[in-house]
């Protein structure tokens, strides 16, 4: 069996599209290969791989909301839910039509025991 073919061939993937993210920094600043190689390693439960991806790919002068939604998921599946609803606010104030941000930041926010915000979270 050819080495990439095996139950490994995903992981190899992974590694070796994080290492060329990584040794171009700057480069893919909101780029949609920056936002699948996140999903994808949030997807195989590299948290912290994603985070990076995530926060390493933001512009510095125009938040990607998509981008931030990957890191708040990252937080949240961390448990880190104050992370996770500061990364949520600043993806929906980047993007105030983005449903998905809303709907886990409704979701974080029932989680933190507010109610209240969170009803108002889902309802945008």
């Amino acid at each position: 069996m050819h080495p990439c073919m095996g139950p490994g061939a995903d992981t190899h993937n992974l590694n070796t599209r994080l290492l060329r993210f990584r040794s171009q920094p700057g480069s893919h600043a909101g780029s949609e290969e920056a936002i699948a190689l996140a999903s994808d390693l949030l997807l195989a439960g590299r948290y912290g791989d994603a985070r990076g991806v995530a926060i390493g790919a933001q512009a510095d002068d125009a938040p990607d909301a998509r981008l931030l939604l990957i890191e708040a998921r990252a937080w949240y599946f961390e448990r880190d839910l104050v992370r996770a609803q500061q990364a949520l606010l600043r993806g929906v104030q980047a993007d105030p039509t983005f449903g998905d941000a809303f709907r886990l930041l409704g979701e974080v926010l029932l989680k933190r025991g507010d109610p209240e915000r969170a009803l108002r979270a889902l309802q945008r």
